[in-house]
């Protein structure tokens, strides 16, 4: 009897999959069956979250890669590739490593006038042109700059990095290390370069050191969590292009990770972030979009965090609908949309259910997903196991609400697309037999050609015969109902 929650897993335009998560598992299913393993068995991944960590996961999805934060654990990463799936704790580090072994030697002679000279040097990817780490640092005596001739030099020499394309060096000024060049080689020759001060070593960041981020969210090309324990107004976005990168420099440079901490009136917590146009932060409280001064999200100028309403959002996941978004108020029972209003210059949006309110009395909606094609539907799970639903066109002015039932309780949704259909899988609570059984239960395309293919039916199977029964075994989920037989299609 414990909890279950599905969350899409988009692969490709006719490869996606439903995650099933359970208390410490993982399943997989496509076109309504579970995944098998190499043994024949369903195919199952531990993972560290229990059942009543479940409905605080957060997630996005780049390519292949799905990115899963909780508060109480370690960012995750889910991924699939064409013949396994593996869920690991991710790194905060630049995907290249620092050059290793450096030596250092001064050319010239010294006896007095000397300094001490340090270095590190940094890798450059060749594909993301991201830069690592610092090297550990090397030092040489050697004259003071005054004192150079044009046969003094220093040589620098190191093993190369898988991966790079080049090497960047630094010399410290003041125990700042300042750019004094680029090596395509294994080795760099300084002979009194000055340092560029405006252009910095990285300064290794990893914020989550000692607090885990709730949201996440992608927006400008770059990775972004929100929301810790310790933290719940500070959002943390990666370097540009780099998503496990948080290093910065001083000064600051645009492409660095960026840190800010939202001023809210009252004590709130960032629920979620969604990326439009700007990057709108849902608290518990109100609703906000952040952006840079030019509409570039970027570390140097600083980000700008504006006010939009005061409505709050629940911890129920939010879903988009073209250019707006869903979501629950901070209460749990009433629906409203936010959406870019051109005539105010700011977000804003409807109160959904205000017709329907009293659908939601004395009900809490816990879980929401929404089907796109082809009917525009939004299904929302309420907390006492029926199902409401929102047929949603803002375009044409359409919202219309309907309730559905069946014999058992509705205790989550997702919805996915399968065959040019977004299709709904539920998990519902029923008692067969006697006992309390959970399925995930998917619907069937709602088109059909004639009345013979149709399948209208809860918790239905379906099996086909090559010649004519007068038996069928097998229905034992139907004991003690009351059943009506059609034969023959009439």
């Amino acid at each position: 009897d414990k909890k279950t929650r599905l969350i899409p897993f988009i692969f490709g335009l006719d490869e996606n999959y439903i995650i099933e998560f359970g208390d410490k598992y993982l399943r997989f299913i496509k076109d309504g069956g579970y995944l098998l393993g190499d043994d024949g068995q369903i195919l199952e991944l531990t993972s560290p979250y229990t059942e009543d960590e479940l409905g605080e996961i957060d997630y996005v999805q780049q390519l292949n890669t799905m990115t899963l934060v909780h508060k109480n654990h370690k960012i995750q990463e889910l991924t699939r590739t064409t013949s396994n799936w593996q869920i690991k704790e991710i790194t905060i580090a630049p995907s290249i490593n620092p050059p290793t072994n450096l030596t250092i030697s001064y050319q010239g002679y010294i006896k007095t006038n000397t300094k001490t000279y340090s270095y590190v040097v940094c890798s450059v990817h060749k594909k993301t042109n991201e830069e690592s780490h610092r090297s550990a640092v090397v030092w040489v005596v050697a004259h003071k700059e005054a004192y150079w001739t044009t046969s003094e030099y220093v040589t620098l020499n190191w093993n190369g990095v898988t991966d790079a394309v080049e090497y960047n060096i630094y010399k410290s000024v003041n125990g700042i290390f300042g750019y004094v060049g680029t090596s395509s080689t294994t080795s760099f020759v300084d002979d009194n370069i000055d340092p560029d001060l405006t252009t910095t070593a990285p300064i290794y960041v990893n914020p989550f050191e000692k607090e885990n981020p709730s949201c996440v969210s992608i927006f400008q090309q770059r990775k972004v969590y929100a929301s810790s324990s310790l933290s719940p107004q500070t959002i943390w976005a990666s370097q540009s292009g780099c998503d496990n990168n948080f290093n910065i420099s001083r000064p600051l440079l645009a492409i660095n990770s960026i840190e800010m901490t939202m001023c809210d009136n009252v004590a709130s917590k960032i629920q979620y972030l969604l990326p439009f146009d700007d990057l709108i932060a849902l608290t518990t409280n109100s609703e906000w979009a952040i952006n840079g001064s030019d509409g570039v999200f970027s570390a140097n100028p600083a980000p700008v965090a504006n006010l939009q309403s005061y409505y709050g959002s629940a911890k129920i996941k939010p879903v988009v609908s073209g250019s707006m978004v869903i979501f629950v108020q901070s209460g749990g029972n009433i629906v409203r949309d936010l959406g870019y209003n051109y005539l105010s210059d700011s977000y804003d949006g409807e109160e959904l259910s205000l017709f329907a309110s009293h659908l939601f009395e004395d009900k809490k909606i816990v879980s929401m997903a929404y089907a796109k094609e082809p009917y525009r539907i939004l299904w929302c799970v309420m907390d006492d196991g029926t199902l409401c639903a929102l047929t949603y066109n803002p375009t044409q002015k359409i919202a219309c609400w309907h309730t559905h039932s069946t014999k058992g309780k509705f205790e989550d949704v997702c919805a996915i697309r399968e065959n040019n259909t977004d299709i709904c899988y539920f998990v519902v609570k029923r008692t067969i037999n006697g006992e309390d059984v959970k399925y995930i239960e998917r619907f069937k395309q709602r088109s059909y050609k004639s009345v013979e293919d149709s399948f209208l039916l809860d918790c239905a199977i379906k099996t086909e015969f090559d010649k004519k029964v007068s038996h069928i075994s097998g229905l034992n989920h139907l004991k003690g109902e009351k059943v009506m037989v059609l034969a023959d299609c009439g």
